[in-house]
């Protein structure tokens, strides 16, 4: 089952930009809530989740990484969580899939994930540093 999923953060905002050619998913979900709801908590996160504990969800598309978190460690979580699940995730800004058509691994995207969560981590260790020093 094919599934896109955009969120914004309010209700005032429109998430109409994030709804861009969306044809052939089997469900479009759209949140209105703040990102720093873990993903799996959301209204329609919670819709998702309902389709991976059935098995049916094979492919979760988003039109950017940060609609699946506002920190980078709830990003890498839900990548991580969905990769050790065999479900494949495409985001389209910027543009990266955990698994390549063959089914592999897509080494690239999974260097800039790394990437992403080694920044996280130095900005941590840079963040309690300063707390040190001040």
């Amino acid at each position: 089952m094919r599934v896109y999923y955009s969120r914004v953060s309010t209700q005032e905002q429109n998430e109409e930009r994030q709804l861009q050619d969306i044809q052939g998913f089997d469900f479009v979900f759209s949140d209105k809530c703040s990102g720093s709801i873990e993903f799996f908590k959301r209204p329609e996160g919670s819709q998702i989740k309902e389709l991976i504990d059935q098995k049916k969800l094979t492919h979760l598309e988003v039109h950017s990484i940060d609609r699946l978190g506002r920190s980078t460690i709830d990003v890498l979580k839900t990548w991580q969580e969905l990769t050790e699940l065999g479900i494949q995730i495409v985001c389209r800004n910027p543009n990266l899939t955990n698994f390549k058509s063959d089914g592999s691994e897509d080494e690239v995207s999974q260097m800039i994930i790394s990437i992403l969560c080694k920044r996280q981590i130095v900005m941590q260790v840079f963040s309690q540093i300063r707390m040190q020093v001040f």
